[in-house]
């Protein structure tokens, strides 16, 4: 297991400089990126997952459907600011909770991947998800990011990279991305 990439959308620049000096203590060697808003955060993983597609070293099942492994996501986003917006902005999530939910609705939807082994069999492969952490420093907050679809809630936006987050972390995403079901091709 390795979580190669990380997107972090926050935001306020200090907590996301912060955050990712934490999460880095737990993925020395992972590819960072931060976003302060839903709309680079969906311009941002789009990106992602382009770069992965054209990238010989990803194989298709290895791209993350979201282009991360991990996306950690503030509860309250700011608006985009007029000058630097590329699209219509009342398409793109506007806040934390937004975000979670479309990219979880997206994964509920997202097709297998088939291919067919060396030994001839076919072999299904679950899509393989990013793993979804919201950030809240408030209980009402926590609630409403697990409803709309955050595999885990921080309740710290710098969380304490200790052992039993770290070990709870890795642990969630192996579960969230299941091995394969191999089917013969011939029955």
């Amino acid at each position: 297991f390795a979580a190669r990439s990380v997107l972090i959308v926050e935001s306020c620049g200090m907590t996301c400089l912060l955050l990712r000096q934490a999460v880095k203590k737990i993925l020395p060697h992972a590819h960072f990126v931060t976003g302060q808003n839903g709309e680079e955060a969906i311009c941002l993983i789009a990106a992602e997952k382009n770069r992965k597609s054209n990238d010989e070293n990803y194989a298709r099942a290895d791209i993350p459907t979201h282009g991360f492994d991990i996306i950690i996501v503030g509860a309250h986003l700011f608006a985009p600011r007029n000058d630097k917006q590329n699209c219509d902005t009342k398409t793109y999530p506007k806040s934390g909770f937004q975000l979670i939910r479309l990219i979880d609705s997206e994964e509920k939807t997202a097709d297998d991947i088939c291919s067919i082994s060396s030994d001839g069999l076919l072999e299904v492969t679950p899509p393989r998800y990013s793993y979804l952490v919201g950030l809240s420093n408030n209980e009402v907050c926590r609630k409403e990011l697990e409803l709309s679809g955050a595999d885990e809630v921080w309740l710290s936006n710098t969380p304490q990279m200790n052992t039993r987050l770290t070990n709870n972390l890795f642990n969630s995403l192996i579960a969230k991305r299941k091995k394969g079901v191999y089917f013969n091709r011939a029955a």
